[in-house]
C-alpha cells in the first residue's frame, strides 16, 4: 500500500481531504456515491467538476442534503448514475474519451491563428 501520510499518523480530516484531491488528480472520472451539499465528497466532487474530469453521481438516498448535493453536481455538469444498472466498463471508457475529446478542443482553440491578437 501507498500512502502520501506515514502509516501512523493516524486519522485527521484534512489528511482525508488531501488524499482524495490525490486520488481525483489520479483519476480520469470520479464516482461520487450519495453526495451531500457538504463535506469530503462534496469536496472532491467540485474538484472532479474544476479539473473538467467526467464526474458520476450515484444518490439513492431519500435524505435532502444527499438529494440537494446531487442535483447541485448534476446542474454543474457531473452525469447521473442509476444503481440499478450502473455503468459498465465500455460505458465508463466512452465517458472518459468524450471527456478527453472535449478538452482537447478547448485546448486547441488556445492555438487556433484566429484566437491571437
Amino acid at each position: 500500500m501507498v500512502g502520501q501520510f506515514p502509516p501512523r499518523s493516524g486519522w485527521k480530516t484534512e489528511h482525508a481531504l488531501m488524499r482524495n484531491h490525490t486520488i481525483v488528480a489520479l483519476s480520469e472520472a470520479t464516482v461520487a456515491v450519495e453526495p451531500r451539499d457538504r463535506g469530503g465528497t462534496w469536496r472532491s466532487s467540485r474538484a472532479t467538476l474544476r479539473a473538467g474530469k467526467p464526474l458520476l453521481v450515484m444518490n439513492g438516498s431519500d435524505e435532502k442534503s444527499k438529494q440537494r448535493g446531487a442535483e447541485i453536481l448534476c446542474r454543474s455538469g457531473a452525469q447521473v448514475c442509476s444503481y440499478q444498472a450502473p455503468p459498465g466498463p465500455e460505458q465508463l471508457r466512452r465517458i472518459v474519451e468524450d471527456a478527453s475529446d472535449a478538452e482537447r478542443k478547448r485546448q486547441q482553440s488556445l492555438f487556433h491563428r484566429d484566437a491571437v491578437d
